[in-house]
């Protein structure tokens, strides 16, 4: 009984060292996360270059874009980076560009939140003193949300070619979010 189980240990150990020194199963699993990623960026590009609608539809755009980022960072995550040095090193730098895609969606949503909150339930003595909180909030808000762009872009833009050779995925470039300054005018 004890011979059977520890062949079938090993047997199961060999299939395991096998399986994780090929990426071919690695790139299989994660192909389909990418191609995700992919549709989500679509997405997000043909959302920004539409006219402003209103402060709800960024709202539960961009609060939908970071449930679809976080959904593919899990996905990711259960993905074995047991292949090569180089694959370890893109599986790490696909899941910070997925936390950084996150945080900007984040800083977006999160803050034009808190931006309604604050002014809902603010009383303020006179206008001057609501258009000057609201000019104070809107910077603030409009500088978060153009770094936190920013950063998502270099990262975005560092891993295109490496995407499109392991993958044959061709991911466009992403520039800045036309959306905010038609948002920020909304901050009244």
């Amino acid at each position: 009984m004890w011979k059977i189980f520890s062949c079938l240990l090993a047997l199961t150990m060999l299939a395991s060292i096998i399986g994780c020194s090929g990426n071919g199963q690695y790139l299989a699993a994660t192909k389909p996360l990418v191609e995700q990623y992919h549709q989500i960026l679509n997405r997000l590009t043909e959302f920004e270059k539409q006219p402003y609608s209103t402060q709800q539809a960024t709202l539960d755009f961009y609060q939908k874009y970071c449930q679809d980022v976080a959904q593919i960072k899990t996905g990711f995550c259960l993905q074995s980076n047991c292949g090569d040095k180089k694959t370890a090193a893109f599986h790490a730098d696909f899941i910070r560009l997925l936390d950084i895609a996150e945080l900007m969606g984040q800083t977006i949503s999160n803050d034009l939140l808190r931006y309604q909150t604050i002014i809902a339930g603010t009383k303020f003595k006179d206008a001057g003193q609501r258009q000057a909180e609201v000019r104070i909030i809107s910077d603030k808000w409009e500088s978060r949300a153009v770094a936190a762009r920013e950063a998502y872009s270099a990262e975005h833009h560092k891993l295109i070619a490496t995407i499109s050779e392991k993958y044959g995925i061709i991911l466009a470039p992403i520039g800045s979010n036309l959306l905010i300054g038609e948002l920020k005018k909304t901050f009244k």
